[in-house]
């Protein structure tokens, strides 16, 4: 069950928001936490996996029962963006972040939250 007592909760959510999910959604998704832009008319996109925000979905979600979709591109050390890639779009940061410890940090917060990936 959501702690409605945390701050992060009082100030994003109230208990008339929380409502059955299941009688108009299947879910939340698709999520955004780390997008690369492919081509000029996309456009590079971050959020992290861990933020307040997502852990508060998370347990929406898992009270609901239904699933969080997500979209993010695993990268597990810090590193250069490829030429290739850098090329493909410039909004692409020069350097990509790690995104894998916030995901797992996000598993670990509810186990009960059905995460799609």
């Amino acid at each position: 069950m959501m702690n409605l007592s945390s701050p992060v909760s009082n100030y994003y959510f109230s208990e008339y928001n929380i409502f059955p999910m299941t009688r108009i959604a299947a879910g939340f998704g698709e999520m955004m936490v780390y997008h690369l832009c492919m081509n000029p008319r996309h456009s590079f996109q971050q959020v992290a996996a861990d933020h307040p925000l997502y852990l508060a979905l998370a347990d929406i979600a898992a009270a609901n029962g239904v699933a969080i979709d997500i979209h993010m591109e695993a990268i597990q050390v810090r590193a250069p963006v490829s030429p290739r890639l850098a090329r493909r779009c410039s909004q692409n940061p020069a350097t990509l972040e790690p995104t894998v410890p916030a995901l797992q940090r996000l598993l670990r917060h509810n186990a009960k939250a059905r995460i799609v990936w």
